[in-house]
C-alpha cells in the first residue's frame, strides 16, 4: 500500500553477507563450520543470494527503493 502511494523502501542488507549483502558480498565459502585450513573467503562488490532475489521482485513490480548496508560510515537511506 505505502509504495503504491510513492513511498521509497529503504532496503538494509548487511556488508560482506553472502545472502544479505546488498552492495559487498561473499565469495569462496562452501559453507558449514570451519575446521580448518581451507578456501579463503573474500569481500566482493556484488549482492548476496537472497537480496539478489528481493531486489528483482521489487524491481519487477515497480516499487521504489534503495539500498544500504550495516557497517558503512554513511547512512544514504537517511538521505531525501
Amino acid at each position: 500500500m505505502l509504495a503504491r502511494e510513492g513511498t521509497r523502501l529503504c532496503i538494509v542488507g548487511v556488508a560482506g553477507s553472502p545472502s544479505c549483502g546488498v552492495i559487498t558480498t561473499s565469495s569462496g565459502y562452501t559453507g558449514g563450520l570451519p575446521t580448518g585450513p581451507g578456501p579463503a573467503s573474500a569481500h566482493v562488490s556484488g549482492r548476496g543470494v537472497f537480496m539478489e532475489e528481493l531486489l528483482a521482485e521489487l524491481e519487477r513490480r515497480g516499487v521504489a527503493f534503495q539500498v544500504d548496508e550495516v557497517g558503512k560510515k554513511e547512512d544514504t537511506c537517511g538521505d531525501s
